[in-house]
Order: C-alpha cells, then sequence, then structure tokens
C-alpha cells in the first residue's frame, strides 16, 4: 500500500506514539527506581549510571527527533510564510503545554509539595523558555522542547534567508560540523559548546534523517541526500553507545519501510489513537506518575499494579488535554489567524490604488 501525500502519514503518528509510550515505560520502571526505589525489584533491570538511563530515554527520543525533522520541513514546504509558521506552531505546542504544566503544578503542590520550584521559576515556565534563560523545568521531559525550539527557530531563519531550496547542501554541512565537533570535543569546551549547544548538534544527526526522508518521501533523489542519510546513520554511532547506536539504526530501517509504503501493517485504530495523544501524554506523564506510584506503593500497593495505575491516568489526562484542549485551542487559533490575514489582504487591496 503506497502513502499518499494528500493524506496524513498515518505511520508517523503511529510511530509518534509508540515512541511516546516507550520513554513513559522507561520513566516508570527503571528511571523511578533510580530515584524513588520501587517497593520490590521490577523486571526492568535498574541501573545506578546515570549515564545509562540517559541513553534508555535517549533511544525513542531520537525516533521524536527524525519524525519532527521529516514533519517540520514538510510544514515549511506548505506555508506561504514563516508568520504561518510560527502560529502553527504555536498553536500546536503552547495551548496544552500550558494545562500539562498547571496539572504537574497542582499535582506538585498536592503530593510532593518539597519538589515545589519557586513562584518565578513556575512564571518562566509558562513561556517554555525556561532553559534559555537557565531556569529548571517544573518537568524534566521538557528538556526536549528546548532541542526542539532550538530547531524550529535554526529552520525558520533558513525560510527566512531564502535557503530553503539549498537544504540539502545544508543538511551536509550540517551534519559534517555535527561530527567534526564529536571528535574534537566541542562539548567539553566553554566556548565550543555554545557553537554545539546553539546548532543542536547532538541531535542533528536525527532532524536530519526526517528531513533527507521527507525530501525522498517527496520525489527528490539527490545522491547527496543518500549521503546525509548515511553519514547520519555513521555519526549515531559515533555520538551514541554501541548498544544504543545499534538500536537507533533500526529507525533509519523504519523511515525508509515508512516513505515507500511498507510499514502501513502497523496503522491500526488503537496505534493512531496513542499518537494522537502522544505530546500531551509525554508533556503531562512524568511528575505526576511519580507522585502516584510513590503514594500507591506507599500504601501497601504492589509495583505493576502502581504502575498500571500511574499509566492509566497518564492516558486519561494526555486524552482529556488532547480532545478538550489542544485540538480546539489548535482549530481556534488557526481560524483566527486566517482572518487576521484576509482582514490584511482586504485592507491592502483597499488601500492599493485604483487601475485606470
Amino acid at each position: 500500500m503506497s502513502v499518499s501525500k494528500a493524506n496524513r502519514f498515518e505511520e508517523l503518528d503511529v510511530l509518534r506514539g509508540l515512541a511516546a509510550f516507550a520513554v513513559v515505560l522507561v520513566h516508570f520502571l527503571p528511571l523511578y527506581d533510580h530515584l524513588y526505589g520501587h517497593a520490590t525489584p521490577v523486571f526492568w533491570p535498574a541501573s545506578d549510571n546515570l549515564e545509562t538511563l540517559k541513553y534508555y530515554g535517549v533511544i525513542p527520543v531520537s525516533l521524536f527527533f527524525m519524525i519532527s525533522g521529516f514533519v517540520i520541513f514538510m510544514t515549511l514546504e506548505r506555508v506561504s510564510s514563516t508568520a504561518d509558521f510560527a502560529v502553527s506552531r504555536f498553536s500546536r505546542l503552547f495551548p496544552a503545554y500550558w494545562v500539562c504544566l498547571t496539572l504537574t503544578i497542582i499535582a506538585t503542590a498536592l503530593l510532593m509539595p518539597s519538589a515545589m520550584l519557586p513562584a518565578s521559576d513556575i512564571a518562566v515556565n509558562y513561556t517554555m523558555f525556561q532553559r534559555f534563560f537557565g531556569v529548571p523545568h517544573v518537568d524534566e521531559v521538557y528538556w526536549t522542547l528546548y532541542v526542539e525550539l532550538k530547531f524550529y527557530i535554526l529552520m525558520t531563519l533558513i525560510c527566512r534567508l531564502g535557503w530553503i531550496g539549498r537544504i540539502t547542501h545544508i543538511c551536509a554541512g550540517w551534519l559534517v560540523l555535527a561530527v567534526v565537533a564529536e571528535i574534537a570535543g566541542f562539548k567539553d569546551h566553554p566556548v565550543a559548546y555554545a557553537l554545539y549547544d546553539l546548532l543542536i548538534l547532538e541531535w542533528a544527526p536525527f532532524f536530519l534523517s526526517g528531513i533527507a526522508f521527507y525530501l525522498l518521501w517527496t520525489g527528490r533523489r539527490e545522491r547527496l541526500i543518500h549521503a546525509v542519510l548515511a553519514g547520519s546513520v555513521a555519526a549515531n554511532f559515533l555520538i551514541a553507545p554501541l548498544w544504543s547506536a545499534v538500536i537507533q539504526a533500526s529507525f533509519w530501517g523504519v523511515f525508509l519501510l515508512g516513505i515507500t509504503g511498507r510499514l502501513s501493517f502497523i496503522i491500526c485504530r488503537p496505534l493512531v489513537f496513542l499518537g494522537t495523544i502522544s505530546y500531551s501524554l509525554y508533556l503531562v506523564h512524568q511528575n505526576i506518575g511519580f507522585y502516584l506510584i510513590n503514594w500507591l506503593q506507599g500504601h501497601g500497593v504492589g509495583v505493576m499494579a502502581s504502575i498500571l495505575c500511574a499509566t492509566a491516568l497518564g492516558l486519561l489526562l494526555a486524552t482529556a488535554v488532547t480532545f478538550w484542549i489542544e485540538k480546539p485551542a489548535l482549530r481556534w487559533i488557526r481560524q483566527a489567524w486566517k482572518k487576521v490575514k484576509a482582514g490584511d489582504t482586504a485592507q491592502n487591496l483597499a488601500a492599493a490604488p485604483a487601475i485606470r
């Protein structure tokens, strides 16, 4: 079954949903065990090594970033201006984020008041730009939003400069810089780290692969696109530990199946639904889930039962936020923006001199 470019690429929704659920499992099993300690051992191997725990979570997140590269470049090619792109991203990200952030703050105040941040830090978190100001996240899962925001800013800059048509060469140069940065150890030097962080070089292979797969999906066949994909796989092995890189390398194969229409077998209503709520699930699950697991196990509930309850609550909250907040707000904001643009167009036409 081939994928129709006129329709939504549902395979990506399913992959996004599976990645989000994998993050939930990583957080509720080994990460919770590391931070708080489950009442009894769990089947997932716990680890006291923070670097190992980091890569448990990085594996599904790297798939998020590949999907983001694909979707964001597709959006940029379809919008008529960077203002349209900004409204598109704002309507998609902020309403759900604000609600999930508020729910997390309320849960923290009720169940874990010792973990509350100062009011000033909480206020900055509502901008989503807290990391840019050196302010801690209310929930540590928001670190990926910091990475995503930088990617959006960089892609907007590329668009504003009129370089979209040169994106293949930009991706190639960006990838080369990421490899050089890793070999030269940019992240270990304060000055070089600023460039490393600004250009998200640690995550560049995933974002750039997403862009390259989009270019292939739309019928472009330049050799440089294939070179970017091959180089990104190689860079993945350079940046990540071998065991993590091997798993992540499979994502290139999954994407290849997806853009050639060979992944349609994963499309089913439960998984598409999971993809639909994936953004809200990602935002709302961690701290609220941690507090619930902690409370339940403290009252004698078994480990797996407490994890299932936290997972169910995360899915329930994510569903409510998605269908009561995210989707209605997205429609309202985009419709309001269309009216603003239509008004500007009418105003410009009225102000234009009559043609005699």
